[in-house]
């Protein structure tokens, strides 16, 4: 009688293993086309007109090394920005790209997918990765010296974007977004961590975040 009781619970694990093995398949069998990953994203900050972002930077470059500054940050869709830096006047005359940063306002998901593709993303390539444990759609190239936009699959919501950078002496630019909090109705991610070719890096952690909240549109002068 133990003997087919043992026998009957090795069945039943070897069905259970075999089962999950085909269940993890299945799930992975079908891949969201990139426009749909997109769509999906944009409902995450589909009520984001207005950030203000109270962050720290830190800024580190092979000819300074690191120094530290704070700043705000005020952002509206689609896609304007305006930096007050209220310390280290020496960061004041660097061009920064806030570019990745529309992908946290309001948009519609025909200008994203133009943003991607003027960023040298083939939106028509879409496969699984990891990264940092977490599985997510990647959006373009699979090789790392090709711009691909990594979106997790759970939340839909951006954790590495590789860019052609525009304005910032051409070459690939990353920006990775982590410690993501769901702040009012939409999600930002507290930390980003951003690369240039150049061999600048950037960290910004978040002090403070609003959103919607009243923003004048002379701030951002005329585009």
């Amino acid at each position: 009688m133990g003997s087919i009781i043992r026998k009957g619970l090795v069945f039943f694990f070897l069905l259970s293993g075999c089962l999950s093995v085909l269940s993890e398949q299945a799930t992975y069998a079908y891949i969201l086309p990139s426009e749909q990953i997109i769509q999906f994203m944009a409902v995450n900050f589909s009520k984001t007109q207005t950030l203000i972002v109270h962050q720290y930077g830190e800024e580190t470059t092979e000819e300074k090394g690191s120094r530290g500054f704070d700043e705000i940050l005020t952002m509206k869709s689609p896609d304007l920005f305006h930096s007050r830096i209220k310390e280290f006047n020496e960061t004041k005359g660097r061009q920064r790209d806030y570019s990745y940063r529309q992908f946290f306002l309001a948009n519609s998901v025909s200008r994203l997918m133009a943003v991607l593709l003027d960023m040298g993303i083939d939106v028509q390539k879409v496969s699984y990765t990891r990264i940092d444990g977490v599985v997510a759609y990647r959006i373009g190239e699979t090789d790392q010296a090709s711009p691909k936009f990594l979106v997790e699959k759970g939340r839909f919501l951006p954790l590495l974007l590789s860019y052609k950078a525009s304005g910032l002496g051409g070459g690939l630019a990353k920006a990775k977004f982590v410690d993501y909090r769901k702040v009012e109705q939409s999600w930002y991610p507290f930390e980003i961590f951003c690369s240039t070719a150049d061999g600048t890096t950037e960290k910004y952690t978040v002090r403070s975040l609003k959103v919607n909240g009243p923003v004048a549109s002379s701030l951002f002068g005329s585009k």
